[in-house]
């Protein structure tokens, strides 16, 4: 009897782990009921830098300056840095994520890899005593003497090539003073609106073979010709608009980046707004509005297809989005009350927008600089559609003036002076966010 009551307890006992396994093996692979994407959290956003101090903006070295590295002797500018130069015995390489390392929105199409953004372009590290970059325009505005493309190459964040391609192809020398390892940075400095470069080749002129850098922090910033770095290098404030004279590296975009230790792109378009672009005499301009571009990759590119030239979400998604609208909408379409408030309900149909496409990005609203006019109605913006989607995740900052202080540059926009101050306002309020404050 006593024995067959131990055969009792051990058959309950094997039927009860029996059926726990059974229940674990179920519940595990058996699909369950559909779950909602998750409502961004504040927590969900914060990628800490590790940044313990809060980081000091400052200017971007160029060759011409008596900086390290002193090896690097590249003319800046000169002609001598748009000549086509022997490519004497190398290898070439295609512009693959095996050899570059892409920043922002660029297309690889047939060997090329395009791009028209500010502040697009790739990064790798190569050795030796130099590269040769093979640059090739494709679009009908560089006919244009003044709409010709500008880019820029930094050697060890060293600004040592600043060209504007003049030519269809053009075969950029870059010195690394005969380095072991340098980073080679190549992105435009103009805007989107006239032109579209393309990277054909690196080709490293010793047996050396290019490397991606590393991935960094990413800041995308959704803008007007404040961000595009409209007339920054124009000394003459009563001078026409040229993309010559436009260049992101002296932004307070880029410069708030690069602080940062962040790779910095640029979604901006001059004249465009949220409702209206810049109207001289009050009228709706719908079609300067930056929600009609902001799935583009690429703009006047005639040797990309329009499938290829929309951007894929999917690649180089940004950390943070910092949005500079407001500026255009002001001048001078939002006059009433009425045209302020289309105003609110196109800035949370952006809002709505940009999420979409970055589910984890956390985005900045900031206003400021050249007018901040229609801020009140930002922060109206931004708390109507964080209430009504429980989206964490968008927060609200004003930029200050400056243009009291420092002299406008072209057509009222801001100087120099004024992008880099703002870039040092701009780098406390997202070194705060990143550190979780």
């Amino acid at each position: 009897m006593k024995k067959n009551t131990h055969f009792v307890f051990l058959f309950a006992f094997l039927a009860i782990f029996l059926g726990f396994v059974v229940f674990i093996l179920f519940s595990h692979f058996l699909p369950g009921p559909e779950k909602s994407p998750a409502t961004p959290t504040a927590a969900s956003f914060d990628t800490p830098t590790g940044l313990q101090e809060l980081p000091v903006v400052t200017a971007p070295p160029t060759a011409l300056d008596k900086t390290e590295p002193p090896e690097i002797d590249n003319a800046l500018p000169g002609d001598a840095a748009t000549e086509s130069p022997a490519l004497q015995n190398g290898a070439t390489f295609a512009p693959t994520s095996n050899y570059v390392r892409p920043i922002g929105r660029t297309v690889l199409q047939n060997g090329v890899r395009w791009f028209s953004l500010s502040g697009c372009g790739v990064e790798f590290q190569s050795g030796g005593d130099s590269v040769i970059l093979t640059l090739i325009t494709a679009n009908s505005d560089t006919v244009v003497s003044h709409h010709r493309p500008r880019v820029g190459v930094f050697v060890d964040g060293v600004l040592t090539n600043d060209l504007i391609l003049e030519n269809e192809t053009t075969a950029v020398s870059v010195a690394l003073g005969e380095a072991e390892t340098r980073t080679v940075k190549l992105i435009k400095l103009s805007e989107s609106m006239h032109s579209c470069v393309g990277l054909a080749g690196v080709t490293c002129v010793e047996s050396v073979t290019p490397s991606p850098t590393a991935e960094k922090l990413r800041i995308e910033f959704i803008g007007d010709s404040i961000t595009a770095g409209y007339g920054l290098d124009e000394p003459n404030a009563n001078a026409a608009f040229s993309t010559r004279t436009q260049n992101f590296s002296e932004t307070y975009a880029y410069l708030s980046a690069t602080a940062l230790g962040a790779d910095c792109w640029g979604v901006a378009y001059s004249g465009y707004g949220v409702v209206s672009g810049f109207s001289a005499n009050a009228s709706l301009k719908a079609d300067a509005v930056l929600s009609r571009c902001y799935d583009k990759a690429l703009t006047n590119c005639t040797n990309v297809d329009d499938a290829a030239a929309t951007w894929s979400f999917a690649e180089n998604q940004p950390h943070y989005i910092v949005i500079n609208l407001g500026t255009n909408d002001a001048n001078n379409y939002c006059c009433t009350e009425a045209r302020c408030q289309e105003f609110v309900a196109k800035y949370q149909e952006l809002l709505s927008m940009v999420r979409s496409r970055n589910p984890g990005a956390f985005i900045f609203c900031v206003l400021g600089d050249m007018n901040d006019k229609l801020y009140p109605y930002i922060v109206q913006a931004v708390q109507a559609y964080s209430a009504s989607t429980g989206d964490a995740g968008v927060t609200y900052a004003p930029l200050k003036f400056y243009m009291d202080i420092y002299p406008p540059a072209i057509a009222g926009h801001p100087s120099k002076e004024s992008n880099f101050v703002a870039a040092q306002e701009l780098v406390e309020i997202l070194w705060k966010k990143m550190n979780g404050q």
